[in-house]
């Protein structure tokens, strides 16, 4: 049977999380009035539209509608699961967690956790087998110290040596009662064709193993040291449920604070560079993994600055990897600088050589912006003296140009680029002009694919669906798609519900007043159903609404919806009180808000059953029941009258 967390621990980790210090780890906030706003890390946008309210602990993306508390980010951000959300914060705050028996909904997170924890004693087990072995000290960390790592080093990135054996890893991991399963699922060992033994994927290699952002380790790079045939010189995990290698940055974990404090990024090729250009104190630097620099990964980085330095060896690979890093980092809106070794240097060599100081003033000194080092390589390779070659020039930095969103900035570079190539600044726009064009036709032929993918996908989804009937759960709904009316009661309800009204009826809380009206009449929108019911159960039994109760609720439909309703999308600007401009809030008129949304919510229900009168009767199979009919039909349009006569006359024909 698998464990859960206690409701106890829950709710003492809920109370711990700070909305603010937990996405503060993701996302560069600045505060303006009560709130912070950030730019979301779900859009690609250019004006934040990510709010967070410390006062109530949430967060709200307007740019995508999502919502939510600190757990909702780190599973929407992160995709954790429930538990592995509430495992973290819980580690962050040092909270003990007490485990106790659960059903199998925890089966699945606990597999993955479990994929976490045989990592995690992966690189325990190699980094003890290089630091205490008599063979893992003579052969690796021989090796370490050769190229000047300090065991300080050694240890604050947990490298290591893995045994040059067929299954010693594995014998000890089985040793240890981690499941053959897991073995293989992290990649760590691969079974025989031959015989069906499990076989030890690293051997005779030192170990680096990757962490993501939150230090968990999800993978492994191992680099050989005796050259064997056949053998590459680095091999790497293979992509498991864990580990998604363009979705991983090396070093990212240790590096995150000094990007951050910095507001730079350096981006370099390798696991050494990391190491080396880390121990001289150099930490905001990471590495893209053994894998060309993807969207993802940038995404990852411009959580903790908008400012990158490409720092790639001057051969041809190292060129043409800074070249498509260029074209990504542009289209992410990044401000991109490059720099280029001296020739047979990488950062590793250069900074043992130069130390701190020499390799920032270094990097002061000859790092470019990217069109200098663009049009500085064409006009090294291409003989500017031949038209074609010129022409060749002018269309590939255009094309390179097209990759910025920014308009203004694209300007801007538009009119240096022509300076460089010494061309005037109208024929760089119509290179401009053809480039942007060809990528909105590149981009209409992806956007064509992807609708066809969809739609497959969409049909094999109903396939499964009706193939599986009833376990398919509906998605959350966005809030912007539903009634308004709905909206606005619930949000009345969760906010004011014990807030006194005073009505004809005299004087009455919120929930009292609403209740007999709303209770019973259903809404068109499932998730505000229940939670309307579940606002008048809490308030059955307490007499009030506790807000954390909802936004910290165990069904996450809720506790997202709730994030929602309690997110104001505005906030009333200090200009109108400056001018003497009246600006009512709910606050100061909670009974017209509350007449209002009743009224409004009452019209929509009763043209609703208006149109489903009209339905009835023309279905109706004699005169006596379509006589009933036409009745209800006359009794509501005087409803509808006099609910439109509340709302001030005005009725809008649909």
């Amino acid at each position: 049977m698998a464990k859960r967390i206690p409701s106890h621990k829950v709710e003492e980790i809920y109370n711990a999380a700070d909305v603010v210090e937990i996405l503060g780890d993701y996302l560069q906030m600045k505060k303006r009035g009560s709130n912070y706003f950030a730019l979301s890390p779900f859009a690609n946008e250019k004006t934040p539209s990510f709010a967070i309210s410390p006062s109530k602990n949430i967060w709200k993306d307007f740019s995508t509608g999502k919502g939510g508390n600190a757990v909702t980010f780190l599973m929407e951000a992160e995709g954790m699961s429930y538990v592995e959300a509430l495992k973290y914060i819980a580690e962050k705050y040092n909270i003990a967690l007490e485990l106790e028996e659960s059903p199998e909904d925890f089966v699945q997170a606990d597999r993955r956790e479990s994929l976490y924890i045989l990592n995690e004693f992966g690189a325990r087990y190699f980094h003890e087998y290089l630091m205490e072995n008599e063979k893992g000290r003579q052969i690796a960390l021989s090796y370490f110290k050769e190229r000047g790592i300090l065991e300080t080093t050694i240890a604050a990135f947990q490298l290591g040596y893995a045994p040059d054996a067929w299954e010693q890893f594995s014998q000890e991991a089985g040793r240890n009662q981690f499941k053959e399963e897991y073995l293989e699922a992290t990649g760590l060992a691969f079974r025989s064709e031959k015989t069906g033994r499990l076989i030890d994927r690293f051997r005779g290699r030192i170990m680096f193993p990757i962490h993501n952002h939150l230090g968990k380790v999800v993978g492994f790079g191992g680099r050989i040291l005796k050259k064997q045939e056949k053998a590459a010189t680095y091999i790497n995990s293979p992509e498991s449920e864990i580990y998604h290698k363009s979705n991983v940055l090396y070093g990212l974990h240790h590096g995150k604070k000094s990007i951050r404090d910095e507001d730079r990024c350096l981006l370099v090729e390798g696991y050494m560079d990391v190491v080396a250009l880390y121990q001289a104190g150099i930490e905001n630097v990471v590495a893209s993994s053994g894998t060309a620099l993807t969207s993802e990964q940038i995404r990852l980085i411009k959580r903790f600055t908008k400012n990158v330095l490409l720092i790639f060896d001057a051969d041809r690979a190292g060129i043409a990897a800074t070249l498509r890093g260029i074209d990504l980092l542009l289209e992410a809106e990044m401000a991109v600088r490059v720099l280029l070794l001296p020739e047979g240097e990488d950062p590793d060599s250069y900074v043992k050589a130069n130390g701190k100081s020499g390799f920032n003033q270094f990097v002061k000194d000859k790092s470019q912006d990217f069109i200098d080092f663009k049009v500085g390589l064409l006009m090294m390779e291409l003989d500017f003296s031949d038209p074609q070659q010129k022409t060749q020039a002018i269309h590939e930095t255009a094309q390179t140009l097209a990759r910025i969103p920014d308009q203004v900035k694209q300007a801007v570079y538009l009119d240096l680029s022509a300076s460089k190539l010494g061309i005037p600044v109208d024929v760089m726009q119509r290179a401009l002009s053809r480039a942007l064009a060809d990528r909105a036709k590149l981009d209409r032929r992806q956007a064509g694919f992807k609708e066809r993918q969809s739609q497959l996908s969409l049909a094999e989804n109903k396939e499964k669906a009706s193939s599986d009937a009833g376990t398919i759960t509906a998605p959350l709904e966005s809030l912007d798609s539903v009634s308004s009316q709905e909206v606005e009661l619930v949000r009345l309800l969760l906010n004011y519900a014990a807030r006194d009204l005073k009505v004809e009826e005299g004087k009455m809380t919120v929930v009292d007043y609403l209740r007999p009206q709303i209770e019973e009449v259903p809404f068109e929108s499932p998730i505000l159903e229940k939670f309307k019911q579940q606002i008048f159960k809490e308030y059955s039994a307490s007499s009030q609404v506790n807000l954390n109760h909802f936004i910290n609720h165990k069904d996450q439909d809720i506790a997202r919806t709730a994030s929602q309703l309690l997110t104001i999308p505005y906030e009333v600007s200090k200009n109108w009180e400056k001018y003497d401009i009246p600006a009512s809030t709910v606050d100061e008129d909670l009974e017209a808000s509350v007449l209002s949304a009743l009224h409004h919510f009452n019209f929509h229900h009763i043209r609703r059953m208006l149109k489903e009168v009209q339905g009835r009767i023309k279905v109706a199979k004699n005169n006596a029941e379509i006589d009933k009919l036409l009745k209800q039909y006359q009794y509501l349009k005087k409803m509808e009258a006099d609910v439109g006569e509340e709302l001030g006359g005005i009725i809008i024909h649909e």
